[in-house]
């Protein structure tokens, strides 16, 4: 062991590792290795970054599901020399040379990497990307932290850089540990060929950043959700960290759909129809809207409480004025050919808590808001003072009365009397510069419910 070797290095087959027993043998079913989750989960305990130094001899503490290493290792070192012949002298290098040399010679693994502090910071995501790993919630094998005094490395490898859907289903699934670190990704060959920050083909040595769009920076407190009465429960996830517009996103993004609404016309256009969903991350909520054919297609295809992966989509200028709501997802209808579903969805949906009449004020204006029960007070007739139609109607609780207009373009009735007693879903708060007042959003839903 060099005690002069920094934390930011990647594990060599020479130091010195601390790896917990490996409970997943081959024709082993997924329950019995759960059997051994409490003795996993004391191994881990016991052997916290913190507990260990390079200086007490310790260079890496890894955590492994399978029992080929020491065979990859042996397999790898052969392949790893050819290509580093082959590579010398080459005098124009690409990034595409390095995924040629890789496939070639069989060099295809690559890892997430990201760091934290010694101490109980990196204790703390250590722990959460070893649960990941061991109940296969993050999809990979295995994970290696470092040993040493101050800054740690988290390295979580998986096979195959050239698939960037297994990238980036491997990102979302530290994301979805709660790891909210900047991530950053390196294909090893990189490392075997001695692409570092100062080579001379001025290469990134960085093939992929979690930072193009999901810019963790960007807001130190958790935002508003885009649905007031929301909790949120940690300062990062996906839709929290959206930082900028961007006109089509190739990484994917995974969302909960929290509700949906209907076809909606507003043209007479074939293509004047929209849907919009509310679309979550597990944490908090975002809009979402789709329209003409690829509104149909979404419509058909999305399901309120399954969870999805979306590539080729907008991130587009919403109306709304907080961080984390002045965007919106547009879904493209090219972006229907290549969603993915996950069978098991988010384990959570963010809950959506009703406010009193009271309660709301301009703090949540053009955020979407639900409320508890009211009482409807007053019904307008239905009007056309433009190219759509109006209806005006008032309700009440204990606290205060509310003004909802109701614009739609067709003429609908109103399914509700004096007197009934309801829960408004997803209305949009508007404030006039006096007074506040809600407006019907494409996902409201009025609710009948009991006087008492």
């Amino acid at each position: 062991m060099d005690g002069k070797k920094g934390g930011t290095e990647i594990p060599k087959a020479g130091d010195k590792k601390v790896t917990q027993p490996k409970y997943e043998v081959a024709g082993q079913s997924r329950e019995e290795c759960l059997e051994e989750y409490p003795v996993f989960k004391k191994w881990v305990e016991v052997n916290l970054p913190s507990h260990h130094r390079k200086s007490q001899g310790v260079n890496w503490i890894s955590i492994v599901r399978r029992n080929d290493n020491d065979l990859d290792e042996i397999e790898s070192t052969s392949n790893i020399r050819a290509v580093q012949s082959a590579f010398k002298g080459t005098k124009l290098v690409t990034t595409t040379t390095f995924k040629t040399l890789g496939e070639k010679y069989a060099l295809t693994k690559g890892k997430w990497m990201f760091f934290g502090e010694t101490g109980n910071e990196i204790d703390r995501l250590w722990k959460a990307v070893a649960d990941g790993v061991f109940r296969g919630t993050i999809p990979t094998d295995s994970a290696i932290v470092s040993a040493t005094d101050d800054i740690h490395v988290i390295c979580i490898p998986n096979n195959n850089f050239l698939n960037k859907a297994d990238v980036f289903a491997l990102r979302d699934g530290i994301r979805n540990a709660g790891i909210q670190k900047s991530l950053k990704y390196k294909p090893n060959i990189y490392k075997h060929l001695g692409i570092d920050d100062k080579n001379k083909w001025r290469i990134d040595p960085i093939l992929h950043r979690d930072e193009s769009l999901f810019d963790l920076s960007y807001d130190k407190e958790a935002s508003r959700s885009a649905v007031a009465g929301i909790t949120l429960k940690r300062k990062y996830s996906p839709i929290l960290s959206i930082s900028a517009p961007n006109e089509q996103i190739q990484d994917p993004i995974t969302l909960g759909t929290k509700a949906i609404s209907s076809i909606i016309r507003y043209g007479k256009d074939h293509n004047d129809v929209r849907i919009s969903i509310v679309f979550h991350d597990g944490n908090t909520i975002m809009t979402g809207v789709a329209f003409g054919d690829a509104a149909r297609k979404f419509k058909n295809k999305l399901k309120v409480g399954r969870t999805y992966i979306f590539w080729n989509y907008k991130i587009g200028i919403s109306d709304q004025e907080y961080n984390n709501t002045k965007y919106k997802i547009y879904l493209r209808e090219w972006t229907m050919a290549i969603i993915k579903t996950i069978a098991k969805g988010y384990a959570e949906i963010p809950k959506v808590k009703g406010k009193k009449i009271s309660e709301i004020n301009e703090m949540y204006k053009n955020l979407l808001v639900s409320t508890s029960k009211v009482r409807i007070s007053k019904v307008s007739d239905l009007f056309r003072p433009k190219e759509k139609y109006l209806r005006k109607v008032y309700v009440s609780d204990e606290t205060e009365e509310m003004k909802i207009l109701m614009w739609s373009y067709k003429k609908v009735d109103f399914p509700y009397s004096v007197g009934d007693h309801v829960l408004l879903r997803y209305m949009t708060v508007k404030y006039d510069g006096h007074h506040c007042f809600l407006l019907k959003s494409d996902n409201t839903r009025i609710v009948r419910c009991q006087a008492k």
